[in-house]
């Protein structure tokens, strides 16, 4: 195989749409996990509005489920199983779940409104899902 050496010109500008390249895709990524700081935290009122019925949450690979945190403790996801558990809430704006199927140790979360969305983070402010209305 040839290869033809690059003009100083044309390296300098494939380097640079390279780097654009790498700029972007690191920019999409950072829209779905933005650091905590730019996270708004619902109020108690937001929080107990949105777990009042079913909603949907839909993971960083894109695997989608149905969750249902209900009145008295019981909680239920679906997808392509079905698990059930128990939730309590956390503070103003957050849960923590354990499921019977997916593991015995309990896990907590925040809601938060982030990139004009709500999502589900961990405690320590890592993006766990996006989470919404049920459609």
């Amino acid at each position: 195989m040839h290869t033809f050496p690059l003009s100083r010109s044309a390296g300098k500008a494939w380097a640079q749409a390279a780097g654009l390249a790498l700029a972007l895709s690191a920019g999409a990524a950072m829209a779905q996990d933005a650091p905590p700081a730019a996270d708004v935290a619902l109020t108690a009122q937001e929080f107990q509005a949105f777990v009042a019925k079913p909603f949907r949450s839909q993971t960083p690979a894109g695997k989608v489920y149905h969750v249902d945190l209900q009145p008295g403790g019981k909680a239920v996801i679906s997808n392509d199983y079905n698990d059930v558990g128990v939730w309590r809430s956390d503070g103003d704006n957050g849960y923590c779940t354990r499921w019977n199927k997916q593991r015995a140790d309990e896990k907590c979360y925040r809601v938060v409104k982030r990139a004009g969305r709500h999502a589900a983070v961990a405690t320590d402010g890592t993006f766990t899902a996006w989470v919404g209305p049920l459609e």
